[in-house]
């Protein structure tokens, strides 16, 4: 299995101009405990008792639409959609889809025979306090 650095994707957010924005999530996302795992061009946020699920990925600079930018991906298959925060935060989709939009972006997508639905968002110097503000408070209301 290949390993990848985090000094390499925090290169890569340096290089997109999004270092500020990727550092501030990260933060965050270790002061409630999370894991990150860094993969080839991408940070994954995972929950601590399971480092294999995603709770949520953030790509720095690659996405063609917003270049620049951070993009915070929330990813749900319907076979299991959302089973990473229901399982381990006790959420479900369709709650994470009322809090977070309209703020994040809801897409549907089809890979193969799955459906999967994405909550996304482009995030810059503009909205990075928003953008983890939605984020963190709904993580904020399931640790109580």
């Amino acid at each position: 299995m290949k390993k990848f650095s985090k000094s390499s994707v925090l290169a890569e957010a340096e290089s997109n101009g999004c270092k500020a924005e990727l550092d501030k999530f990260l933060e965050i996302a270790t002061e409630y405990g999370l894991e990150i795992q860094p993969k080839a061009h991408s940070m994954m946020v995972a929950p601590p008792l399971d480092k294999k699920y995603s709770l949520f990925s953030l790509w720095p600079g690659s996405d063609k639409a917003c270049p620049g930018t951070l993009n915070v991906e929330i990813t749900m298959w319907t076979s299991n959609a959302g089973e990473s925060w229901e399982r381990f935060l006790g959420i479900t989709s369709t709650q994470m889809e009322s809090m977070l939009c309209p703020f994040y972006e809801l897409a549907e997508y089809k890979h193969g025979e799955a459906y999967y639905k994405v909550l996304q968002k482009c995030v810059d110097a503009s909205n990075v306090l928003e953008a983890t503000n939605h984020l963190f408070s709904l993580l904020s209301t399931i640790k109580q």
